[in-house]
Order: structure tokens, then sequence, then C-alpha cells
């Protein structure tokens, strides 16, 4: 009997000890995601505010925990702050406050798009991969402007972000894109134009099956394959010549998908 009870008492401190270890930040930000339908009243203004201070600590871990917990919050008023913290020093900083962003949305979209021509690389970079997970029409026409940015991974991005919003209107833009001469700027905007689906650039795309990366070439092949219209077949069978094993793999699997004929025996 003392023997179980000695196991039963060393249980209920372990567990007391795991409760009183439980880092304040999830809390708080547990009980405000579940407070949702009140208007998040439960977190103070001091509360955010001090999350806030600490994006500027000198402590990597509190710092991360902030960034986190605000993002979980999504108080419109950490925005600017987690924008700024874009340019922190440790990268996995950075990629988390680009989540963070994301998981606020609509109250970040203005000042994301400002950012996008902010004079920091970092920033730009970092705002053009928040609108991904936006995915907000509202800044369609910024960043098409930033596809012409000098900083070539700023163009990337924004190639990204817009075909993952999807608007019609980015197609001429993009299309300019593909004569980019950075190779994962003209990538992203092949993936682009596939995410969108119009047909009307099934001949453009096409003419990226000759570009001079395997890496164009194996998006295009993938975007080819989401359009999935009748024109889209012969240049995929031409494409299982290509030089490269991966597109040629690809590009049967895609070929496989539009017609469910089997072209093994064409390679």
């Amino acid at each position: 009997m003392n023997f179980l009870a000695g196991i039963t008492l060393k249980i209920l401190i372990a567990l007391c000890l795991c409760v009183m270890c439980l880092p304040a930040v999830v809390y708080s930000a547990y009980q405000y995601q579940n407070s949702e339908n009140t208007g998040g009243s439960f977190v103070s203004r001091d509360h955010v505010e001090k999350l806030i201070r600490n994006l500027e600590s000198d402590n990597f871990d509190l710092r991360r925990r902030a960034v986190w917990a605000l993002g979980e919050l999504k108080d419109p008023r950490a925005v600017g702050p987690l924008i700024a913290a874009l340019t922190d020093s440790n990268k996995s900083i950075q990629v988390s406050a680009v989540y963070a962003l994301g998981r606020i949305g609509e109250p970040a979209v203005d000042s994301l798009i400002a950012a996008l021509s902010d004079e920091d690389q970092s920033v730009r970079s970092g705002a053009a991969k928040v609108f991904r997970k936006i995915k907000d029409p509202i800044a369609v026409e910024r960043l098409i402007q930033a596809l012409g940015h000098e900083n070539s991974y700023v163009r990337q991005n924004a190639a990204t972000a817009l075909g993952s919003i999807g608007d019609a209107s980015a197609l001429e833009p993009l299309l300019a894109a593909l004569k980019d001469n950075n190779a994962y700027v003209r990538k992203n905007s092949v993936w682009a134009l596939g995410r969108i689906g119009d047909s009307s650039v099934i001949e453009q795309l096409v003419e990226l099956l000759k570009d001079g990366s395997s890496l164009v070439r194996l998006s295009t092949v993938r975007a080819l394959l989401k359009i999935k219209q009748h024109e889209v077949i012969e240049p995929l069978i031409s494409a299982m010549k290509d030089s490269d094993k991966k597109v040629r793999e690809t590009a049967l699997d895609a070929l496989k998908e539009i017609t469910g004929q089997d072209f093994d025996d064409d390679i």
C-alpha cells in the first residue's frame, strides 16, 4: 500500500509541475482562440503590448514565442512589429513572422502592400511570401509592380503570390515574366499561370518546354497538366524526350492523368 501511495504521489507532483511550467504565452493564445465569439476581449491591451515588446528581446526563445503567440492572437496591433520582425537576425524568426502575418490575414494587407516596396530586401521578400497565405485580391496591383523589381527574389515571390491569389488580371504581367533572365522567376511565373488555369496561355507555356533550365521545363509540364486541355497532349508527348529524367517522368504521368492511357511503350 505504501508503495502504491508513493507512486501516486510522484505522478501527482509530476502533473502539477507540468501545469506550472506551461508557457503563459501558449495559455493566453489558447484562451484567445477559444474566445473568438466574444471578439477576443480576453486578451488585454497590456498583454499584447508585452508580446510586441518581447519581439525586441535579445533572447531568441522569447522572440520566437512572442511571434507565434501574436500570430495566434491575430491582433491588428501586431502587424507593424511583425513586419519589422521580417528583418530579425534569426532566419527562423523571419519565417515565423511570415506565418504569423498570414494568420492575421486581411488586417495586415495594407501594411504588407506597402512593405513590398520597402528598402529592406528581407521585408519585401517576406511580405510577398505572406500573400501566398492571405490570398487577398487587393494586393494584385502591387504584386504586379513587384514583378519588375530589380531583386530577383522579390520577383520570384511576387509571381508565386499572384498564382496563389489566382486573379486573371495578372495573366499578361506573368506572361511577360516568362522572359525574365532569372530561371526561378520564370519557373514561378509558369507555376502561377498554371494555378490561374487560363487555356489562352498554352501556346506561350509550350515555348517554355525548350527553356534552358530543367526547373522551368518541369514547372511547365506541371502547369500544362493543371490546364488539362486537348492542346497540351502533343507538347507533353514531346516532353517525354526531354534530356532531364524528372521532366520525362512528369510528362508521362501528366499524359496518363489527362488521357487515361498508358504511354510507357512510347518512351
